[in-house]
């Protein structure tokens, strides 16, 4: 019998199984939270708001001040492209 994937987003990083949610994050090695501001179709990283993807951005570039997430268009921690991305007010 195939496994299902759990309610519960998994944690604790672990490779993907066809146990996992819909979004596993292969930056982290875990299940991702939905709903979420945006996830990256690369990684699979979720951003669950739209700070945390504008604090990701800060951490790793020196590009200047960016105020609004919606202007971010690659993820942080992949580089790949998040848009278009359906579900985001731009």
């Amino acid at each position: 019998m195939a496994a299902t994937p759990s309610p519960v987003p998994n944690r604790v990083p672990h490779l993907p199984t066809a146990g996992c949610r819909p979004w596993h994050c292969l930056v982290h090695g875990v299940d991702e939270p939905e709903p979420a501001y945006v996830i990256c179709p690369g990684c699979g990283h979720a951003y669950v708001l739209a700070s945390d993807l504008l604090d990701a951005y800060r951490e790793i570039t020196d590009d200047g001040p960016l105020s609004r997430p919606a202007d971010i268009l690659s993820c942080p921690l992949c580089r790949h492209g998040l848009y278009p991305v359906t579900g985001i007010d731009r």
